[in-house]
């Protein structure tokens, strides 16, 4: 039986690596004694995806994994048993089981929201966005494996907005980008180009969506 989670990383996690997330969910289905489905082969793993990789250092509260069961169990079992054994800053929002016949995670997923809140104000983000926005383009590169690739920014940006800081609450920028596995935007490329320090900011992940999400 295929099953799908929906959960947070917070606070303790924020630092966990997404291959340690991984063996965390793992380690989680084992001591809440789930009958786990394991692949094939010479080092056989759980059956288990996730989404989407979240950076080192980001939070969330949309993270979605699924995973294979040899028993088909009540979903409220299996949300109560994870619950029961998921570590610090692992908090399950909601199981469901899904049509084994469903595309993979990754492949079905379109586009991430965040909520990224800044160290300090920046008087000029506003108008800085528009601009953005308004661009034909936005060409950029990346370097991955010490080579070079340019890429077009702009198509990748479905939405940006600022907050005003107010109170007790600083200054935010709320982004819709698109997360489709050829086609991808990140929120620190974003900040980049806003002329704002990727490291100093508190990136959150608020939504992911799918293709066939209700």
């Amino acid at each position: 039986m295929r099953y799908q989670i929906t959960f947070s990383k917070t606070g303790p996690m924020r630092f966990t690596s997404h291959l340690d997330l991984h063996k965390t969910i793992e380690r989680t289905m084992r001591r809440a004694n789930l009958p786990i489905v394991y692949s094939e082969g010479f080092n056989p793993r759980p059956k288990l995806t996730l989404a989407s990789a979240l950076p080192l250092g980001y939070t969330s509260e949309a993270e979605v994994a699924e995973f294979w069961l040899k028993e088909s169990l009540p979903v409220d079992e299996v949300a109560k048993a994870l619950h029961k054994a998921a570590a610090p800053g692992f908090i399950l929002h909601k199981a469901i089981t899904t049509e084994s016949q469903s595309p993979k995670l990754q492949n079905d997923l379109t586009s991430a929201q965040f909520t990224i809140t800044l160290s300090q104000p920046h008087p000029g983000l506003e108008k800085a966005v528009e601009e953005m926005l308004a661009a034909e383009e936005l060409p950029r590169v990346r370097v991955r494996k010490g080579k070079k690739k340019t890429y077009d920014l702009r198509p990748l940006i479905l939405d940006a907005a600022v907050t005003p800081a107010a109170a007790e609450q600083p200054q935010q920028l709320t982004l819709h980008l698109k997360a489709e596995p050829s086609a991808t935007g990140r929120p620190d490329e974003v900040l980049d180009e806003l002329g704002i320090d990727p490291l100093a900011p508190h990136i959150h992940r608020t939504q992911l969506h799918f293709q066939n999400e209700a």
